[in-house]
């Protein structure tokens, strides 16, 4: 007799990296019983838990610490408790994981700005550079999903590499911010012309994760 089986995980399908999401699988059970559990990514361990089923369907929840890695990763869950029948212990799904979202901070006090703190804090990867070091190759920027103009005056970019991230922001979708907090920013209309972006941006920078539930209404009203 068939004592317990995994019958699903839920897990999400994206998720960034090194975030830690929760993962709950559901065992169903032929009668009430102790059921041991481990979670695996791509063959190496990561959690165990134990879960007192009962006959029909239980739920064993992990929090699993996704990789830093980019890339799709296999996330199973198996029956460690001896069952007679061992084909159904087991249950496997892909979650991809998407990279850290980089942040570039153009900043022109030597101090680093609280900002940096809090974006990393957030799970962000974050670069702090004076605006000399500004790109002025629009593919210089394709990695990063925002660039924050802190404390900067506008016009100490050159003329190219304001027309670089204006071009980024208008023509590829990148992220723009500008932020003033202790230090005044003089900037003349025609400076800030120059580097804000005038038309929005095509498309969104890279695929947002998105959950999509499909309901059927089954009920007699509908046939």
């Amino acid at each position: 007799i068939d004592r317990v089986a995994v019958s699903g995980i839920e897990a999400p399908r994206l998720v960034r990296a090194e975030e830690t999401s929760d993962v709950v699988a559901t065992v169903f059970a032929s009668t009430d019983t102790p059921v041991t559990l481990e979670a695996f990514l791509d063959g190496h361990s990561l959690a165990t838990t134990s879960i007192q089923a009962t006959r029909g369907n239980s739920t064993a929840r992990f929090s699993v610490r996704f990789p830093e890695e980019p890339g799709v990763h296999e996330l199973e869950v198996a029956i460690t408790t001896p069952d007679p029948v061992t084909q159904n212990n087991r249950w496997r799904t892909l979650v991809e994981v998407l990279p850290k979202p980089r942040v570039r901070i153009y900043h022109a006090p030597d101090s680093e700005p609280i900002l940096a703190t809090v974006l990393r804090d957030a799970g962000m990867d974050v670069e702090v550079v004076r605006p000399q070091a500004a790109f002025t190759e629009t593919r210089a920027y394709e990695p990063l999903s925002l660039v924050i103009v802190d404390e900067v005056e506008l016009g100490d970019f050159s003329d190219a590499q304001q027309q670089t991230l204006r071009s980024w922001v208008e023509e590829e979708g990148g992220g723009l911010i500008t932020t003033t907090f202790n230090h005044a920013v003089r900037s003349t209309p025609r400076i800030l012309r120059e580097i804000e972006p005038i038309r929005p941006p095509p498309a969104q920078p890279e695929p947002r994760p998105l959950e999509l539930v499909l309901v059927i209404d089954r009920s007699s009203s509908m046939s």
